[in-house]
């Protein structure tokens, strides 16, 4: 894993294939820079981004009847 970019000393984005992730550890990104290797030894922890809600409501309502949100709409009014 290459770093993508430094937070802080001990946390660093990296990206892994497609995904980005945050990566800690005690540490981790003293004296290092973008595109520097990450040691696997100093990872503690490894957050990954998961798909937000909002592009799983997005994603539902491409796939639901224009008829249907219409209706729904006059519901809540």
């Amino acid at each position: 894993m290459r770093i993508f970019r430094v937070l802080n000393n001990n946390a660093v984005v990296v990206i892994d294939g497609p995904q980005e992730k945050i990566v800690m550890g005690s540490g981790i990104a003293f004296q290092k820079k973008r595109n520097d290797i990450v040691p696997k030894d100093k990872i503690e922890k490894i957050f990954v981004l998961r798909e937000s809600s909002s592009e799983k409501f997005q994603q539902l309502l491409s796939t639901l009847p224009e008829s249907y949100v219409e209706v729904a709409e006059d519901i809540i009014s």
